[in-house]
Parts: structure tokens; C-alpha cells; sequence
């Protein structure tokens, strides 16, 4: 599949500029895209190593918007998927140099919740995600883990999420921390935060 073919006619005028470097039409052709184009242009504009500073920008914002079509369009593959943040080279080096990050799941098995790449910089926050399917997908999970800001690929906050994407090590299974009692508390707590924040909102 070729950039051309995902992009929308009012879109295209962007294209020569994303390909040059310029940011602000990444910008522009990101948001121009539709949810599925985004993921597969994410991994077709990675293949074309198109300069770093609009492929940060492209994949900030497909990832923000779209991120399981981004998984997605790169088969789920970690290799890849960490080929396309290498290539992004999104700067870290604001975050202290070592720092605990805890992903909160539901369904799924220790090993499975630890290979995930979302972390988050917030235990609340991994505890609410860890309950908000629970009663449907059973078996809640909060798990931390001690890193180096250089093992982060990308941190974000762009939806309030304290978002840190890592890749790791498939021979280190992080600590649970908690229990589903505890985790309950923090996710209702954590639930009155968004719904506050969401009553703020224009």
C-alpha cells in the first residue's frame, strides 16, 4: 500500500511537506486521515524513513488517537513496533532518570499483562484500568515496574493518562502490586477524577 492511496483528496497538499521533515504538515496530514489510515500510514511513512522530526509528530498523533490501529497495522510485532519508535526518537530526557511505572489489566494472565507496551507513571491510573472491564473480563492486575527513562520509548500525557511506552524485557516479570480490594478503591476514586474533569469540559 502506497501514503497516496491512504490519504484523503483535501489531505494531499500535506504530503510533499510531511515528506520533506515539516512537522506542522505531519501535523495536518495526521489529523486529516481516518482512524485505520492513520495506524497503516504510521507503519507506511516508518518503511519510508521519512525525517525523524515529522515521523514523531505523525506517530504522536496516531498513537494518541488510534493506537490499537497503529498495533494493528504493524501485526502486533514488537520488533517492528520498536523499529518505528526508534525511528521517531522522542525525547525522555525531561523524566527523572529512574521511575517507577505500574499497567493495570483485566482477562489476562501475568506473563501476557507484562509484554503489554502501556505503562503508566500513575498507580491510580493503572488501577483504574485494571477494574473497568474486571466485572466482565475478570482477573484485575496491577503491575510495577522500576525503569531507566532510557528503556521509555515514549511518555506522554495527552490523555491524561501519564502514558510511558516500553519495551520489555521478555525475562523480567514485573511485581504485582496490590490487591483487587485495594485496586477497587483507587479506580472509583480515580472514576470521580475523569467525571469531574469531563463535567469541565466545554
Amino acid at each position: 500500500m502506497t501514503i497516496e492511496m491512504l490519504i484523503p483528496t483535501w489531505g494531499k497538499r500535506y504530503l510533499a511537506g510531511t515528506l520533506d521533515g515539516d512537522p506542522v504538515a505531519a501535523s495536518r496530514l495526521c489529523v486529516s486521515m481516518g482512524n485505520d489510515q492513520r495506524g497503516e500510514a504510521a507503519v507506511v511513512l516508518w518503511q519510508m524513513a521519512i525525517p525523524a522530526p515529522a515521523y514523531r509528530v505523525f506517530l504522536l498523533g496516531a498513537w494518541e488517537h488510534d493506537h490499537r490501529h497503529v498495533l494493528a497495522a504493524a501485526d502486533y510485532d514488537a520488533s517492528r513496533l520498536r523499529s518505528m519508535f526508534e525511528h521517531a526518537a522522542f525525547d525522555t530526557s525531561a523524566l527523572p532518570k529512574t521511575l517507577t511505572v505500574w499497567r493495570g489489566t483485566a482477562g489476562i494472565d501475568r506473563h501476557e499483562a507484562a509484554a503489554g507496551l502501556s505503562w503508566t507513571t500513575s498507580r491510580p491510573m493503572a488501577c483504574w484500568f485494571a477494574m473497568r472491564h474486571a466485572d466482565q473480563l475478570g482477573r484485575p492486575l496491577v503491575l510495577r515496574l522500576e525503569v531507566h527513562r532510557s528503556e521509555i520509548a515514549l511518555f506522554t500525557n495527552g490523555r491524561n493518562e501519564a502514558e510511558a511506552i516500553i519495551f520489555q524485557d521478555a525475562d523480567v516479570l514485573p511485581a504485582v502490586d496490590g490487591t483487587p480490594d485495594d485496586w477497587r478503591r483507587h479506580f472509583e476514586a480515580e472514576e470521580a477524577r475523569i467525571r469531574q474533569y469531563s463535567e469541565l469540559l466545554p
